[in-house]
């Protein structure tokens, strides 16, 4: 994991263009806003996608067919006896659909015997298979996962197959807001599976203070947009994720939205699209900001400046980051997984072993035990020290320690 984020952003000619469209007094804030941003690049987007593609093939009882979700108006059957699916349609959209599609079709090149790029009713029958997976960059409403997902039941051997127990349904993306995953659970037969949640405005691991003041400034500029009534756009939700390929409609308008009538606004991801200037600023590693300036912004001043974080390794700081954001209230397992740059598979095992040592409790409280270990480490002058290997798994917390590791 690098510890770097989107801070090229705000530098680039097209970041700065953007930020001098606030007024003076209001500049900073709008750096920061591009600071917040969670850029994925196309190499991070691919990567990640493709391993959490295999590995849910891999818990398949037999052959798995993949199927990237697009956008379907119900004219006329979608899955066909002997042609493939169409993966992209007539005037898809390349930078989403396209993007899939194409991961999709490198992937089964590789198992084409047990993977199975947009098949025919026929091919699946062939091979027997036994799981259809429903793949998007990004779930938000749930609403395209939902009328793709009626696409494919709309056939009737699909149904049959399904009431026999022959075939199961799943979803595999890259993030996914809340109310999308609760929306689409309940069409699909396995847990959907994402690569990290939807970090959001709302979710910063910031003081309150600075959130109110970044959520303003989101609220007063799109009045200058043609978006003035959805400043968070849909549910409120104001993600930071925005994809090298495009940015997702409910990313904040004042980046993406055009001028409104009589206003001037120059938008800095015009019509969601990710221009050269700024997708020069896309790191080809997911990453965030050093394990201080997270403690930093969430108010752990003192263990910001703890010599604890480099003498633990990179678990051992990753623990103390998120004993420290859960002591100040930041329980959602996705708002965590962002300030430490974690998907949410390696989140949640970390979670896992802070609550086995009773440093959390199960509903991501903080425990005596985990305030006792914050206060050890806050007392930890800042300092030279023998650092453990770097990635080391060998963390104890202070309570654990016994007279072999210590």
């Amino acid at each position: 994991m690098t510890r770097s984020l989107a801070l090229r952003l705000p530098d680039t000619a097209d970041g700065q263009a953007w930020i001098n469209q606030f007024d003076a007094l209001d500049r900073e804030l709008a750096r920061q806003l591009l600071e917040s941003l969670v850029l994925v690049s196309s190499l991070e987007f691919e990567r990640r996608l493709i391993s959490l593609l295999a590995s849910t093939a891999q818990g398949a009882a037999g052959p798995t067919a993949f199927f990237a979700a697009r956008e379907w108006d119900g004219a006329g059957p979608y899955l066909m006896e002997d042609e493939e699916a169409d993966a992209v349609g007539p005037g898809g959209d390349i930078g989403s659909e396209g993007r899939v599609a194409a991961i999709i079709r490198g992937l089964c090149r590789t198992h084409s015997s047990q993977l199975l790029n947009h098949p025919s009713i026929r091919q699946m029958l062939d091979v027997k298979c036994r799981l259809i997976v429903l793949v998007d960059d990004f779930v938000g409403s749930g609403q395209r996962i939902a009328e793709f997902h009626a696409a494919l039941w709309a056939n009737r051997t699909i149904r049959s197959w399904h009431s026999f127990g022959w075939i199961k349904f799943a979803l595999v993306a890259y993030s996914a807001t809340d109310r999308g995953r609760a929306r689409v659970s309940r069409l699909l037969d396995l847990e959907p599976q994402l690569v990290r949640g939807c970090p959001t405005f709302q979710e910063l691991p910031v003081t309150r203070p600075e959130r109110a003041a970044l959520m303003a400034a989101l609220k007063r500029y799109a009045k200058r947009t043609d978006s003035p009534g959805i400043p968070l756009r849909y549910d409120n939700t104001g993600s930071v994720l925005v994809f090298e390929h495009g940015c997702a409609d409910n990313v904040p308008p004042v980046f993406w939205a055009k001028a409104g009538s009589g206003k001037i606004w120059k938008p800095l991801f015009p019509k969601r699209s990710v221009l050269p200037g700024a997708a020069s600023a896309f790191p080809a590693e997911f990453g965030v900001p050093s394990a201080s300036a997270v403690l930093q912004g969430a108010g752990q001043g003192r263990l910001a400046t703890s010599g604890a974080l480099s003498r633990r390794g990179a678990i051992g700081e990753t623990i103390l980051v998120l004993l420290g954001l859960v002591a100040k209230r930041v329980r959602k397992r996705s708002a965590l997984a962002h300030a430490t740059g974690l998907t949410i598979e390696e989140c949640t095992k970390i979670i896992e072993r802070c609550i086995s040592w009773r440093l959390l409790t199960p509903a991501l409280r903080i425990t005596d035990r985990g305030h006792a270990e914050l206060d050890y480490a806050r007392r930890k002058r800042s300092g030279a020290a023998t650092l453990p290997t770097l990635g080391s798994d060998e963390y104890y917390p202070k309570q654990l320690r016994g007279s072999g590791h210590g």
